[in-house]
């Protein structure tokens, strides 16, 4: 009776490959991508933090600006949620339009 190997010379050396790229990464700093908005737009620079969606800006840059931070403003008090828990989620989907890593 024959024994069959257990890892065939492909697999072998898909592990010798993954093996190698593994330690390899850990030697190459992580790179950084360039953060883009849903529309595929760069981040405008902000000159003040936005009123609404204060919580969900990137800090000194945003995927939404004043005006557009005050339509979202006014489209949530238009909905007139009720239940403070409700709102908070609607104000989140809401504001996620603003977000860097969408």
């Amino acid at each position: 009776m024959q024994m069959r190997p257990i890892v065939s010379g492909r697999g072998l050396l898909l592990v010798l490959v993954c093996s190698c790229l593994a330690a390899w990464s850990s030697l190459v700093p992580a790179a950084r991508a360039l953060q883009l908005c849903t529309d595929g737009r760069a981040p405008v620079p902000l000159n003040r933090t936005l009123g609404f969606c204060s919580s969900y800006g990137g800090g000194s840059s945003s995927c939404c600006d004043d005006a557009s931070d005050a339509a979202l403003r006014r489209q949530f008090e238009a909905m007139k949620v009720a239940d403070a828990a409700c709102a908070a989620a609607v104000k989140s989907v809401l504001c996620a339009v603003i977000t860097q890593l969408c």
